[in-house]
């Protein structure tokens, strides 16, 4: 007698217990289908075109396996396997939970069983052998749901990873190319699930968990890894609320926000947040606040290419070079407050907690250093922004 001990239930059964299942085979793919209808139907999933083909195939398959797997304990049940992993990959696809397939599963195994008792209860099966098939059946449909949780997973997995591909591949697009064609980036934003907005602002971040960023921040931006820090693209970063959130989101962590612009310029907002970050790292700003490009941007100017500013400065105030080191900056505080209050002595003194009388001593010494170059708007200018460098950048 065969013994169903391989399929996890020990005990022997008769072959003839194997013969008169055998005979029910219609009325068990009948009824098990009956079955799988109605528990698809019952969550509002009508069994039509792909998604019927393919209930009935698997409920072909449970029915064929489970009556091979009582003929034979030692049946091979990697068809039946496929079949309901392969349920287990269409049911992701179609955006169902698990639990529904499951349900469904159930709902035939629980059909199956009661033919089963009608074969008993008829005689054709005797009733010393029904644990045994009960205790077959759970186990066929342990395998069968194990299966289908596994294709599943199998799927949302790869599905997953191919999600988080088109997400990098767009952001990349977006911020590493000075031109994108609207319909290849119209085309990689629907790979992505991602509704192109407007304008945009972006985010960089150092870290490599973009994509938690970006549901932190909220479900309509992105983010990729680029470079080894983490890069979110923020559709209307400048709205209102939008900033405070922004900073709550990245405190005590090193970052800056690119001015938010035109979607078809959101290379240029990279750049500005990238700038910013190293000027951060360089210590232009105080941090670890979150920079924000948009009200920084002269000095994103001045710092733009490192060493520039400072070959400016130095260019600018080589007057200064044969003065002492610490007369040298009570002057250039002079000049600097001077020249921001617009040439004004009392403002000047008042602003330095200085006498007016010493501003003006001050300024003759200056005069005397740059001539002409403080009359005229264009040097005015040209020294003003010299002297603001420092300050700028917090050196």
């Amino acid at each position: 007698m065969p013994d169903l001990e391989p399929a996890g239930v020990p005990g022997p059964v008769p072959p003839t217990v194997a013969q008169r299942l055998g005979a029910a085979q219609d009325l068990l793919f009948e009824r098990v289908l009956d079955a799988a209808r109605a528990s698809s139907e019952g969550q509002d999933r009508p069994l039509e075109g792909a998604a019927g083909r393919g209930i009935q195939t698997g409920v072909r398959a449970a029915v064929d396996e489970f009556l091979a797997l009582v003929a034979d304990p030692k049946h091979d049940l990697d068809r039946a396997r496929h079949v309901f992993r392969q349920l287990g990959r269409e049911e992701f696809r179609d955006g169902r939970f698990i639990d529904a397939l499951r349900s469904t599963i159930g709902a035939g195994t629980q059909a199956i069983w009661a033919v089963v008792v009608e074969l008993a209860d008829a005689k054709e099966v005797e009733a010393e052998h029904l644990h045994v098939l009960a205790g077959a059946l759970l186990s066929f449909l342990d395998q069968l749901s194990a299966a289908a949780a596994e294709g599943y997973l199998e799927e949302q997995e790869r599905t997953s990873i191919d999600f988080g591909m088109s997400r990098r591949r767009l952001v990349s697009a977006l911020i590493q190319s000075a031109r994108v064609e609207e319909s290849a980036q119209r085309k990689a934003a629907e790979a992505a699930r991602w509704q192109l907005p407007d304008r945009v602002g972006v985010l960089v971040v150092e870290g490599a968990d973009a994509d938690q960023l970006a549901r932190t921040i909220g479900a309509d931006t992105i983010g990729a890894v680029i470079e080894d820090t983490a890069v979110v693209v923020v559709p209307d970063a400048d709205a209102s609320g939008r900033l405070s959130h922004l900073r709550r989101v990245v405190t005590g962590r090193r970052a800056a926000l690119g001015s938010t612009v035109p979607l078809p310029r959101a290379r240029e907002s990279y750049r500005q947040a990238v700038r910013a970050l190293r000027l951060l790292d360089g210590g232009a700003f105080d941090a670890p606040e979150l920079v924000i490009c948009a009200d920084q941007l002269l000095t994103l100017i001045l710092g733009w290419e490192e060493g520039l500013a400072e070959r400016f400065a130095d260019d600018a105030l080589r007057p200064l070079q044969a003065v002492s080191p610490g007369h040298r900056r009570t002057l250039e505080a002079t000049l600097l407050t001077w020249l921001r209050h617009q040439g004004r002595i009392m403002a000047t003194a008042e602003a330095l907690h200085a006498h007016p009388q010493t501003i003006r001593y001050r300024l003759r010494q200056l005069r005397a250093v740059f001539g002409d170059a403080l009359d005229d708007p264009d040097e005015r200018y040209r020294l003003e922004t010299a002297l603001r460098w420092p300050s700028l950048s917090r050196h």
